[in-house]
């Protein structure tokens, strides 16, 4: 199922109908709290539920968890407790000579690969980042790329849209994959659920 992560703000209705004219089959809502999506199973596209945490604090076991970046990565990856990564490479640490700090290493891919949790690349970040520091978050995704393809950790991309003309076609989101460096299987994978 061709799928996107997008960050309603009560215009869920526009999002569902932004997703058909695209060609989307689901939609991952994320909150920053536990949110029911059930009155949105009858339009037409699958609609999952999502908690967007800096944290594990909560108690999140009803729903998919999406944990956005930071220092407690480690702790999510071995608890076995969320579904995607994401916002890896927003840190204002500075990157080293010879290799920058993107907030992946190989321990957290093995972990990753080992917990069956997906790195997520956000589009949102991209486009609304200038000058020198897109420069250097295109370099840490880059970075990233290389490290999920080489332990084999599985990557999404998504919108993360808060706006439904935000949104991205599935065919644009894979084609960025492509020219950021994953595979034609990664780009086709990345855009599923």
């Amino acid at each position: 199922m061709i799928s996107d992560i997008i960050l309603p703000r009560n215009n869920e209705e526009d999002f569902i109908k932004m997703a058909k004219s695209l060609g989307y089959d689901s939609l991952v809502f994320a909150y920053p709290h536990a949110c029911d999506v059930e009155k949105y199973k009858k339009s037409g596209i699958h609609v999952v539920s999502a908690v967007l945490t800096p944290t594990l604090k909560k108690n999140l076991n009803h729903c998919k968890v999406i944990l956005d970046g930071g220092e407690h990565v480690r702790e999510g990856l071995e608890q076995k407790r969320i579904h995607y990564l994401v916002h890896l490479e927003q840190d204002n640490r500075g990157d080293s000579l010879r290799q920058r700090n993107s907030g992946l290493n190989q321990i957290l891919c093995k972990l990753a690969k080992k917990s069956n949790v997906k790195v997520v690349l956000s589009v949102k970040d991209l486009t609304e980042s200038k000058g020198f520091n897109k420069a250097l978050r295109l370099g840490r995704i880059i970075q990233n790329i290389r490290l999920c393809r080489k332990y084999g950790v599985q990557l999404k991309i998504a919108s993360f849209a808060t706006n439904p003309y935000q949104m991205k076609s599935p065919r644009d989101l894979q084609s960025l994959g492509l020219v950021l460096g994953m595979s034609s299987q990664q780009a086709k994978d990345a855009i599923k659920l």
